[in-house]
Formats: C-alpha cells, sequence, structure tokens
C-alpha cells in the first residue's frame, strides 16, 4: 500500500497528533507491517492476515485481556517501565481495539516501544538467557490468568497428530500436482508417525496453560543501552495450551544454525536457552511438564516440517514465501536440524540431567 493509503488508516486510531508517515516495517511471516509517525511519537500499524486468522476479533480480544492483565502487574513491580514490557493497544477513534476498512480487512495498532532492537539469531550467551528467561517470566506471570477466558483461536495448533494428518492429506488430495517432485520429503515425514504417537499420548498428562505460542529469538524486543530483553511481542496466538512447547519453539529457532551447507543443532546454544528457562520455570514446571520437555524441540521441528510440505502441496496458502520454492527450502531445514538433533540425543539428556 502507498504512503498516503496508509496514512489514512493510521488516523483512524487514537494516537496523540494526526499521523504524517508510514513505512513498510519487519519480515514477519503473517502480517504486513508498518510505522507511522505522528508530531510526537511512532506507532506500529499492522493488517491482520485474515486467511490464518478469519475471526480477528477473538485474536484481539486474547490480546486485551493479556496484556491488560500484565500491565496490571508490570505497574506493581515496576510501575516506571510497564509501558515498555508490555504491549499497549491503540484503540480505534470510536474505541475498538481493531479498524476494519471498506474493503473488510481488518487493522490494529500498538504503542511502538524505542530505543528497542530485535534478533534474528542469538549470538552470545547473555542473549540466549535473556531470551529463554523472559518467555519463562511471560508464562510465570501468567500463572493465575483464567485460562478459561481465552478464546482457541487456532484449534489444536500445536497438536502434531493432526499436523501429520494434515500432510497426508494433502499428499492424497495433490490438488496443485506438487506430490511428484517432493516425494522424498515426503518419504522421510512420514517416518515420524511412531513418534507423533508418542507425543499424543504424554500430552494426556500435561496441564493447559496460558502459553504464547510463537516463541521465536526475534518475538522479544530488546533494550539498546543496557541490552537486556524487555517486551514480549506477536501475541496474536496467546491461548491455551502446553508450555513445554514455547520452549520448544524457542530452541527449535535459536539453536538451528548452518554449518558446511547443513542445517545443524547447536547444542551449546541449547544449553544457554535451558539455563535460562529453568532458571524462573524450575518452580512452576509440573513433574510431567520437566519430565517431557527433552521432546519440546523435536515436536515443534516435526510440526513445523509437516506445515510447511503441507503449505506447499495446497499451493503455498500459509506461509509467506520470497520465491516458488521457498516452503520446501524451509522443509529441507526442519529435515536436516531434526536429524542433527537425533544424532546429539546423549548430550541432551546430559543437559536435562544437569539442569532438571
Amino acid at each position: 500500500m502507498n504512503n498516503v493509503s496508509i496514512i489514512k488508516i493510521c488516523n483512524q486510531f487514537k494516537t496523540q497528533g494526526l499521523c504524517s508517515e508510514g513505512m513498510l516495517h519487519g519480515s514477519g511471516n503473517i502480517h504486513d507491517t508498518y510505522v507511522c509517525k505522528t508530531k510526537h511519537r511512532r506507532y506500529l500499524l499492522q493488517k491482520i492476515n485474515q486467511h490464518v486468522f478469519p475471526a480477528p476479533h477473538k485474536v484481539m480480544e486474547n490480546i486485551s485481556l493479556v496484556t491488560s492483565f500484565l500491565q496490571k502487574k508490570w505497574q506493581k513491580i515496576s510501575p516506571q517501565s510497564a509501558q515498555r514490557r508490555v504491549l499497549t493497544i491503540i484503540p480505534t477513534n470510536t474505541g475498538e481495539n481493531f479498524y476494519q476498512d471498506p474493503q473488510h480487512n481488518c487493522w490494529r495498532m500498538y504503542n511502538f516501544i524505542e530505543n528497542s532492537v530485535c534478533y534474528e539469531n542469538i549470538s552470545n550467551v547473555f542473549q540466549g538467557k535473556e531470551v529463554a528467561k523472559s518467555f519463562a517470566i511471560f508464562q510465570k506471570m501468567l500463572l493465575d490468568f483464567p485460562v478459561e477466558k481465552l478464546h482457541v483461536v487456532i484449534p489444536q495448533f500445536h497438536n502434531i497428530a493432526k499436523r501429520f494428518a494434515q500432510l497426508k492429506d494433502a499428499v492424497l488430495a495433490d490438488d496443485h500436482q506438487r506430490y511428484s517432485s517432493v516425494k522424498d520429503f515426503v518419504q522421510k515425514l512420514l517416518q515420524y508417525e511412531d513418534f507423533c504417537k508418542k507425543v499424543n499420548e504424554f500430552e494426556q498428562s500435561l496441564p493447559l496453560k496460558v502459553v504464547h505460542n510463537d516463541t521465536k529469538v526475534n518475538n522479544v524486543l530488546f533494550d539498546r543501552e543496557s541490552h537486556q530483553a524487555v517486551c514480549i511481542v506477536d501475541l496474536d496466538l496467546v491461548m491455551p495450551g502446553f508450555s513445554i512447547y514455547d520452549f520448544g519453539d524457542l530452541a527449535r529457532s535459536a539453536t538451528c544454525h548452518k554449518e558446511c551447507g547443513k542445517f545443524v543443532f547447536r547444542s551449546d546454544y541449547f544449553a544457554t536457552l535451558l539455563e535460562g528457562y529453568i532458571e524462573e520455570a524450575v518452580h512452576f514446571l509440573t513433574p510431567q511438564e520437566k519430565k517431557y520437555l527433552i521432546y519440546s524441540c523435536k515436536t515443534i521441528a516435526c510440526e513445523l516440517a509437516f506445515r510447511f510440505l503441507t503449505d506447499y502441496l495446497e499451493g503455498d496458502k500459509y506461509f509467506k514465501i520470497n520465491y516458488p520454492l521457498h516452503n520446501l527450502d524451509r522443509v529441507k531445514r526442519q529435515i536436516q536440524f531434526i536429524d542433527s538433533l537425533d544424532r546429539q540425543q546423549q548430550s541432551l539428556e546430559d543437559m536435562f540431567r544437569k539442569y532438571i
């Protein structure tokens, strides 16, 4: 969209002064994001992807409930920094938490957290511990939130058996005649069926809690001066779920590195994340959560491999792609990562004995 159109949308919100500039921002896989500027401050504007989130009112209701809850807690802990610790939803001129334009696109606005930066990957031990600790604190602060108040915006989001079944359905349908070119990938992923069944079994013993569900490194904002983590962002998927997968998703995204042309599992980075997470989480994880945390990273990697390949077979409808085979490259990355993770299983077990 052009600058004039973005400015027009920005001015549908209760900003401090009229918006004079709107620039495309970031590289997210789901939403279109812009930074809007007024005379007084900057704001973050997003067009919600309604293919991924067909009920934006439920997404925004969840975010409103959770951010309000967290803001009250941070006001008690650190009143001077509370506005930097939690996203603030900017209401529309009519008091709603999102705006629907004449074309039925849905838009939302947040405060822009100044003097902050996010990283695509961790580059040192301090960053790794900060990221992991931040997500553990996020979970801890929401332990007493009434989880039943939240909408399930994507049912069975981390249900690996469901994702496996969706992949098999996409293979059988082959609506875009792509199966013949990805047979090797399909055969490789079908080998994880027994692992999926094992995961489904142990999930029966895990409690439902409020979880983030998208715990990538770049969803944590760091202060530019202190270099400490200050705010968790991208709250679209906050809903009831299993806390171990917040750690698993973070570990999967932060420990996957390319070496000699292949993606590998970095056990040294994993140790850093586990130490940072357990420092806070050891006090609230149940015995069953501690027991099965070791499987969380592989579970998320398998699930993502299923989802990326399913999306490719269905015509690349869910994830944004930058080139025709982007989803297949994502599949290849996850497969290489899982293979590397499996080869280092003993190292993984040693780490869990040390920290848990």
